[in-house]
């Protein structure tokens, strides 16, 4: 997925007390989304966090996509309950596997519909919230 410009949506939020620091990326396309973040930052909620401001992003600003289906590797718990923690719920009928590095994996898809509501509550909490200096998109 891109933006009309052709730009992809790839986000990287940094560390600007480490002079920018990249420290985890999240990205969204039509075949793959991706997420990593450094273990030193895991378990405060800047996951959560950062996937609430691109999914805002790109369903008002860029291409008012409201309908998500991420996948987290099965086992893979941290990533499972990131994209839980914004309200994706695992859809039990849909499964699969993706390749990597040349092996099977099994993974679980998870699906998210943005509402309305979802819109107008994610932007007082986007907006309102005390900043995290971590976190730039």
């Amino acid at each position: 997925m891109t933006k009309s410009n052709g730009t992809l949506l790839d986000f990287a939020f940094r560390d600007m007390a480490r002079g920018g620091k990249a420290v985890g990326y999240t990205n969204i396309s039509l075949l793959f989304q991706r997420y990593w973040l450094a273990p030193e930052h895991q378990g405060l909620g800047l996951m959560a966090k950062a996937l609430k401001m691109m999914l805002y992003h790109v369903s008002l600003i860029e291409v008012g996509k409201r309908k998500f289906n991420p996948h987290a590797f099965i086992g893979n718990c941290d990533s499972r309950k990131a994209l839980e923690n914004v309200r994706f719920s695992v859809q039990e009928d849909m499964d699969g596997t993706v390749v990597k590095d040349g092996k099977e994996i099994p993974r679980w898809v998870c699906r998210l519909y943005l509402t309305d509501e979802d819109v107008v509550r994610w932007d007082e909490e986007i907006h309102k919230a005390t900043p995290i200096p971590l976190v730039v998109l």
